[in-house]
């Protein structure tokens, strides 16, 4: 924990100041400028990551389990209450 203490401290300028900066610095110039900037990204997202795959098919596998379930209670309770009727019947 002291090294990641140490490393945050030893930086010149303070991280509100590099906030600044970077805000007036995105202000100051055009969106051609800035697009240069983009290979300097400093996190590496995958391919289905930037396209939000990742996400969508979390989404569909969702939907499909809610409605498998869905369908499994209704295809349920739809045999219960009609053969609950019948049973009756048998019994007398």
């Amino acid at each position: 924990m002291e090294k990641v203490s140490r490393q945050l401290k030893d930086q010149q300028n303070s991280p509100i100041d590099s906030g600044v900066y970077w805000t007036e610095y995105v202000l100051r110039h055009d969106k051609e400028d800035l697009a240069r900037l983009k290979p300097l990204k400093v996190f590496h997202s995958y391919w289905f990551q930037s396209n939000l795959l990742d996400v969508w098919i979390f989404l569909l596998c969702t939907s499909i389990a809610f409605l498998y379930l869905s369908f499994f209670m209704l295809k349920w309770s739809f045999f219960y209450w009609t053969n609950r009727g019948t049973e009756k019947l048998k019994k007398n």
